[in-house]
């Protein structure tokens, strides 16, 4: 039963096509240590065998968490997928996961511990262990600068930073919770939205504002199947550079959808006095000249020459192309950064061996 001190917390775990990792996400969302919790298990409609392996593990679960299953009727996307689970979710807090990553025992407990010490905020983030396909552990995230920065600047600075691109998006998706009135103040997600960090980042510093904490809660995994957390190329090879190049052009097309979500947040803030209308005016005009950015990495490679000249002088994000080199054809980019990639790893074996 929950009780003031103790809310009823919703742990959303989202999947698809993960049937290499589900069981060990499924495994960390049943030893959270925190009561009451309800866990919602839900597939995107896959087509592997994600949804059976969900389906065992549910059978044979006898803990003390109150379970829910769910699998779409097709496969809609992130944002519909985010939407159907919200529909169903009944906590105060909602604490998500994928279903490639693992959470520790204590990331509800912890997080529910900062949310209520910090007046319950609209999100709420944790750092993270960055683990490869294996499993073994390839880097640690910090929010310690993201902290101060939320700590030191003004809602106004954060969200006028955050939709240039200017910071980092302070809301994390991998290891993020957000409050229900997060969720209810705006509604569903746009179609299309495939960052809901982005999004759900924008509608917290619109109401509550967010709280990051250091303790790595969450072992985010880095695989080329992921959305977002694909590694850069690790063969020294052109083929390698021309396949991330063209995932970094799809990607940023697909941010410019997730944008134009954010404008119909922005809309409804308006409608509803979030925010005043010379800031709303300014952060409108922040938001379309990211989309134009964001439009412009899309279609970069696909551009002749002179339109890449035109373009980049009349865009505003003056941070993309960051060299030369990329001004040049794909397939030429591509061969510079491998030669490069070989020289640099030519002079580190020469350092090791004078030391």
């Amino acid at each position: 039963m929950s009780t003031p001190d103790r809310p009823l917390v919703t742990f959303a775990l989202f999947a698809y096509n993960q049937e290499r990792f589900i069981r060990q996400a499924v495994e960390g969302a049943f030893s959270q240590t925190y009561s009451p919790l309800e866990i919602i298990l839900s597939d995107d409609c896959s087509t592997d065998h994600t949804f059976e392996i969900l389906s065992t593990m549910v059978s044979t679960y006898s803990g003390p968490h109150s379970i829910r299953m769910n699998q779409t009727q097709h496969n809609g996307g992130l944002a519909a997928h985010i939407n159907e689970v919200m529909a169903l979710a009944k906590g105060e807090l909602v604490v998500v996961a994928a279903g490639d990553d693992i959470s520790v025992p204590g990331r509800v407990e912890m997080l529910m511990e900062e949310w209520q010490r910090n007046g319950r905020p609209s999100g709420m983030a944790s750092g993270t262990l960055n683990i490869d396909v294996s499993g073994d552990v390839i880097g640690q995230s910090h929010w310690r600068g993201k902290q101060q920065f939320l700590k030191a600047a003004s809602r106004t600075e954060l969200l006028h930073g955050f939709v240039r691109q200017e910071i980092d998006c302070v809301l994390p998706g991998c290891s993020a919770a957000w409050s229900r009135t997060a969720w209810e103040e705006f509604g569903s997600l746009a179609n299309g939205v495939v960052s809901e960090d982005d999004v759900l980042t924008f509608r917290s510093l619109l109401l509550r504002g967010i709280v990051l904490i250091d303790a790595p809660l969450v072992k985010y995994r880095q695989h080329s199947g992921s959305i977002a957390n694909r590694p850069g190329p690790k063969e020294q090879n052109v083929q390698s550079y021309l396949a991330y190049e063209k995932h970094k052009s799809e990607w940023a097309g697909m941010e410019a959808s997730t944008f134009r979500g954010i404008l119909a947040d922005l809309d409804t803030a308006c409608q509803k006095r979030l925010i005043d209308d010379e800031t709303a005016k300014k952060l409108f005009q922040g938001i379309k000249a990211t989309i134009v950015g964001l439009e412009l990495r899309s279609h970069w490679w696909g551009l002749p020459f002179h339109q890449r000249i035109v373009h980049y002088t009349q865009c505003p994000d003056r941070r993309f192309p960051l060299n030369f080199t990329s001004f040049l054809s794909l397939e030429t980019h591509s061969k510079i950064h491998t030669r490069l990639a070989r020289f640099k790893r030519k002079l580190s074996r020469q350092r090791v061996k004078k030391c």
